[in-house]
């Protein structure tokens, strides 16, 4: 098991996403759109919730900048349980994970910070072209099951 710094607990990353999603409608203006679509029944994950904001913003910051005027970037969360074929294409352990998926009509990679910062926290970054019409980030991280999940 692996030992957890101060900052870390229980996160929810819907909140977090609205909370930023805040202050990114006012930094873009309506240049940009943004839609959000947040599972109801999104999972806990580990994690101190400034250091997640924190990567989200970076991302977000990110596709801004390489999405042109009129275009659109999604957010969305989900639950995920990784069976065996799939864990093993995002090099993870087959088991209960929260997915975060940004599509953005530009195109970026996901910053080497933000690879760090998931990899600290067990997870995975992929980036996968949408056949021409952008990219899609999806960030995958473990999420609290059992005992843990109750308190």
């Amino acid at each position: 098991m692996r030992t957890c710094d101060p900052q870390t607990r229980m996160a929810d990353l819907n909140a977090i996403v609205r909370d930023i999603e805040k202050l990114f409608r006012s930094v873009i203006g309506a240049r940009i759109s943004l839609r959000t679509t947040l599972d109801p029944k999104i999972g806990q994950i580990h994690g101190d919730p400034a250091r997640i904001g924190s990567l989200i913003v970076n991302l977000l910051m990110h596709a801004r900048d390489v999405t042109p005027p009129g275009g659109e970037i999604t957010i969305a969360t989900l639950n995920a349980d990784l069976d065996e074929e799939a864990a093993r294409a995002m090099q993870l352990p087959p088991g209960a994970y929260v997915v975060l998926e940004m599509g953005v009509s530009g195109k970026m990679d996901a910053p080497l910070k933000v690879r760090e910062i998931i990899r600290e926290a067990q997870g995975a970054v992929t980036v996968r072209s949408a056949g021409g019409q952008g990219i899609s980030v999806t960030i995958v991280v473990p999420r609290v099951t059992g005992e843990a999940a109750a308190l």
